[in-house]
């Protein structure tokens, strides 16, 4: 019994390696030593807290949770969220605060969740006159289409002709067409009329224009003229104060001249 004993304490009492040698440990204890050991080995594997389905040795999951783990905590570069590793790309794609580009105008700095409203409402969206239901087939963006609309003289041959097909039955022409048509060539007169007109206040306007900047010029000249007279007046005014202290001396001089001439005489 005794025998036994001592071959057991003799078998603990062996040196053996770590279960967990073939992941990194070094650690040589007694056998008697390893469970306890093993419970606490740095190289023991544990499932990862992050639930990514691996089994990491406990000594590497900071930094499998840092930068490893697929599931591991990121940051979404446009709202800032956090957000799982493995979804980030997926979650950046539609992030609502994601800058996109408009189709129209390429602005960049639309944020996702803004571009339907921006494309709906972009002034350079390639838009249909408002006549297109008549015929017309001008499109361009939203600022060229109003300027294109308010020029309504380039529409009354598709609005006649509109006119002259809704109210043409069986190939006959009523009154009611008629006087539709006559109502066009009237709105098609004054529109003529009024471009006319127009022409007229803009050659006016070029006159006025110019006469502004005659009389500008003629001011300026004026102005000048005015300067120079007042420097002509100054320098006469000069000149004069000049030879009157001229002639103030002169007189001083012949009457001492005079006295000292009565004095010999004396």
């Amino acid at each position: 019994m005794d025998d036994s004993g001592n071959h057991a304490e003799l078998i603990l009492d062996q040196e053996v390696y770590c279960s967990h040698k073939s992941r990194g440990c070094r650690k040589v204890m007694a056998l008697s030593e390893l469970d306890t050991h093993v419970k606490a080995c740095m190289y023991s594997l544990v499932p990862c807290p992050l639930k990514c389905g691996q089994a990491i040795t406990i000594k590497s999951l900071p930094q499998h949770m840092a930068s490893l783990c697929r599931r591991r905590i990121a940051l979404c570069q446009y709202c800032e969220e956090e957000i799982a590793w493995e979804t980030k790309e997926e979650h950046e794609n539609s992030c609502p605060k994601r800058p996109v580009s408009c189709m129209y105008c390429h602005k960049h700095t639309i944020i996702q969740k803004e571009l339907k409203f921006h494309l709906d409402n972009c002034p350079l969206k390639p838009t249909n006159c408002r006549l297109r239901p008549l015929g017309c087939k001008y499109m361009g963006n939203q600022l060229e289409v109003d300027e294109h609309e308010s020029i309504w003289s380039t529409h009354m041959d598709i609005i006649l002709k509109y006119i002259l097909q809704n109210n043409n039955i069986n190939g006959q022409q009523d009154k009611s067409k008629n006087r539709m048509a006559d109502v066009v060539q009237i709105v098609k007169n004054l529109n003529s009329e009024n471009s006319e007109l127009t022409d007229r206040v803009n050659e006016l306007c070029e006159r006025v224009e110019s006469l502004e900047a005659t009389n500008k010029t003629l001011t300026e000249q004026l102005t000048k003229l005015e300067t120079i007279e007042k420097a002509d007046i100054a320098s006469m005014r000069t000149l004069i104060e000049v030879l009157r202290t001229e002639l103030e001396n002169r007189n001083t001089k012949k009457l001492m001249a005079n006295r000292s001439c009565l004095t010999t005489a004396t």
